[in-house]
């Protein structure tokens, strides 16, 4: 991590509860997620010096998602309890 990079601080924390800004979409179906909720579980810089967040979806998330979302996540071997998304996708829940 060059110097630069140490004075970059995430909006976020780990373990903290988020909520997906409305009209956010889905990074692998192109769906509507705004307004599901999680909490932060990895937080990795990009290349780009962007943050990434691992969202680790909370049990309503995970209901209102639904059993065909899960068999789709199933399908093409994708993890449907939690995703990446950016700072800007998010807001504190």
């Amino acid at each position: 991590m060059t110097n630069r990079n140490r004075n970059l601080q995430s909006k976020f924390r780990y373990g903290q509860e988020v909520r997906v800004v409305a009209g956010t979409k889905d990074p692998d179906f192109d769906l509507d997620i705004g307004g599901w909720t999680g909490s932060i579980e990895e937080i990795e810089l990009d290349d780009d010096e962007s943050w990434l967040y691992c969202i680790q979806w909370d049990r309503a998330t995970l209901k209102k998602m639904g059993r065909k979302l899960i068999k789709r996540c199933d399908k093409e071997n994708l993890d449907h309890s939690r995703t990446f998304l950016s700072e800007e996708e998010l807001e504190s829940a």
